[in-house]
């Protein structure tokens, strides 16, 4: 699974997020391919992932609104979000 990881201070609200870090910009553009409109996995940092739609996507940030019915669904830890986050080896390890 290939997600978009926010850090918390991504957050603008309950229901926004803006992705400033161009690494994760270019991740998203790149990789992702990715359009406003889109619906993409987002993950907390340290926190769980859901659904989200990109709203727009310039040289300034990335800008999500997560869905009605976004619900998170499972909780990973720093590590395994990394892991998912940026295409590292598909397997994670478990302390």
């Amino acid at each position: 699974m290939n997600l978009i990881l926010l850090d918390p201070a991504d957050l603008t609200d309950d229901h926004h997020a803006w992705v400033r870090d161009p690494r994760r910009l270019r991740h998203l553009r790149e990789v992702h391919r990715a359009r406003p409109g889109d619906e993409l996995t987002l993950g907390v940092r340290g926190g769980a992932i859901g659904r989200g739609q990109l709203v727009s996507l310039d040289d300034d940030g990335a800008r999500f609104a997560k869905h009605v019915a976004f619900a998170f669904t499972e909780r990973f830890s720093k590590r395994e979000a990394d892991a998912i986050a940026y295409d590292k080896p598909k397997c994670v390890a478990v302390d």
